[in-house]
């Protein structure tokens, strides 16, 4: 068991420098930040083994000790171009953090992620993969092919996890050196969404794609505050903006909400120095990962963006083009899901429980109070100390704007899919927006006593809440009781077993495989 933990941390650590190395090949600008660099670098390197991961599959290459030697490459381009005095903090930070990944327990919305990652690490290419039986297929995450690559040598799936936790551990890190080296105002941004991530988000790896997609979603925000403190406008920000938001939508397209609030973030960033630099590394970075991501949907549905039925080819055209009806129906019970229809029993028409006057209550008291009021809390406490610490005042008035974009972004999620999960950024954007606007923090030097202490206080709940859990689950006596620490569930990672002339997956409405050498078509 200790030799496991060992090692589960060893390889966190390992894939972590491994990524921010990849992140480097294509990052030539210094931000005189080692910190910042990091945190641009890290997802950088991230998208980059994304495209690694998808290529790789759509090649019909599948080898686990090739997906070792990636990352290992990685680590050591690290230590030749990477700033090696971070070295020892970020394997602190990392132990501080590293509960947070051990889990007995996964998200509901596992099993068909799981079914994709296997699928793309372990078998032949399928093109038309949205016409098996589960739609959820569909829209499985882009991320996928980035965990594909954590299928490694003797460990199997144990590792997949990683790269999800490694996406909230940059963030935190970044906060934490931050926090004490920001302005004042820019400090105490930060404590809030670190209090927020490390109160209500302790368990990362529990939570699904929708969570990691909201948490990319947050680093636009914090990139666009980090400039807005920053003098020197860093205009490569411009672009890098639009990436991650395609990143995250590729990982869940319910970050589309958040895009009233990247127009302003853009329109901002372009109105303080009127440039736009088209030809630098992130504007290619940006193209190819576009071309990719309207690649992946085609093959897997024939449509350019399989959740617009305009983009869908005619079956005459592409013979693996979904029946788009399917496509509705889901996405109206998903819809249903947000809104609580299937935990009420008065209103059976589906249609009819979609009038905001038949929904709204019954989430307002079933999922607002359960879930929504405790989460606004924190954010909400903490603006009441602030204000009562600091002077109110009406500050820069183009904060309105961003007050009034996180109002368009609630409502896009409040009448779509308002569940927590589905738009958690767009609720702090709200709140940070009221602290831009009404409070003037103009000193520079903070009490960085106080704020130490806090972040010590936010580090030792965090392995509390982690560490009970953790104890809990070893006394279940259910499916959950932790039988493989510190690795997750076996059941819920365990390999199909399928001959070799059939796939894993049952067809709809008995759509015709046709195999050839390299990959399969459903059609």
């Amino acid at each position: 068991m200790l030799i496991n933990t060992v090692f589960f941390f060893l390889a966190t650590q390992i894939s972590y420098l491994s990524i921010i190395g990849y992140g480097t090949l294509l990052n030539k600008k210094s931000f005189e930040n080692i910190w910042l660099e990091n945190f641009v670098n890290f997802f950088i390197g991230l998208i980059l083994l994304n495209l690694t991961g998808q290529i790789l599959y759509y090649l019909n290459i599948n080898s686990e000790f090739l997906n070792l030697i990636i990352i290992f490459v990685g680590f050591i381009y690290f230590f030749i171009k990477g700033n090696k005095n971070t070295f020892f903090k970020i394997i602190f930070l990392n132990l501080i953090f590293f509960s947070g990944l051990v889990i007995s327990k996964l998200h509901e919305d596992w099993p068909y992620h799981f079914s994709f990652i296997e699928q793309i690490s372990l078998h032949k290419p399928i093109i038309g993969i949205g016409n098996v039986d589960d739609i959820h297929i569909l829209s499985a995450s882009f991320f996928s092919f980035v965990q594909k690559l954590f299928y490694l040598p003797i460990y199997d799936f144990k590792l997949i996890l990683i790269p999800v936790y490694l996406v909230y551990l940059n963030i935190v890190i970044f906060l934490i050196q931050n926090i004490l080296k920001s302005s004042k105002k820019i400090s105490q941004i930060f404590i809030i969404i670190l209090t927020i991530l490390a109160i209500k988000l302790a368990r990362i790896s529990e939570f699904g794609y929708d969570y990691l997609s909201n948490i990319i979603l947050l680093k636009i925000l914090i990139l666009y505050l980090v400039n807005e403190q920053n003098k020197k406008n860093n205009i490569l920000f411009k672009t890098f903006y639009i990436t991650l938001f395609l990143y995250a939508v590729s990982i869940k397209i319910t970050a589309l909400f958040f895009s009233p609030i990247l127009i302003y973030i853009l329109i901002s960033d372009y109105l303080r120095d009127k440039r736009i630099n088209f030809f630098n590394s992130y504007n290619l970075l940006f193209y190819i990962f576009l071309i990719c991501i309207l690649f992946e949907s085609f093959l897997r549905s024939g449509c350019f963006i399989y959740f617009l039925e305009i983009s869908c080819l005619k079956n005459d055209l592409i013979s693996w083009s979904i029946d788009f009806h399917r496509v509705n129906d889901h996405s109206m019970h998903i819809e249903l899901w947000a809104k609580g229809f299937y935990i009420q029993n008065t209103i059976f028409d589906a249609s009819s429980y979609l009038d905001i006057k038949n929904w709204f209550h019954i989430w307002f008291y079933n999922h607002f109070f359960y879930k929504i009021f405790e989460f606004i809390l924190i954010p909400f406490i903490l603006l009441i100390y602030f204000f009562v610490q600091e002077k109110i005042h009406i500050n820069n008035k183009k904060y309105y704007f961003l007050f009034i974009a996180s109002i368009l972004s609630i409502l896009l999620w409040l009448f779509y899919l308002p569940q927590l999960r589905f738009g958690f950024t767009n609720i702090i954007v709200f709140f940070i927006s009221l602290y831009l606007i009404f409070l003037k923090t103009d000193q520079k030097i903070i009490n960085k006593k106080n704020y130490f202490v806090f972040i010590v206080i936010l580090m030792l709940f965090f392995n509390f809440k982690n560490f009970n859990r953790i104890n809990n689950e070893f006394k279940r006596d259910d499916v959950h009781k932790f039988s493989n620490f510190p690795f997750p569930p076996e059941k819920r990672i365990k390999k199909s077993k399928i001959s070799n002339n059939s796939i894993k997956f049952l067809t709809n409405n008995d759509k015709i495989i046709n195999e050839y050498k390299w990959f399969l078509i459903i059609n």
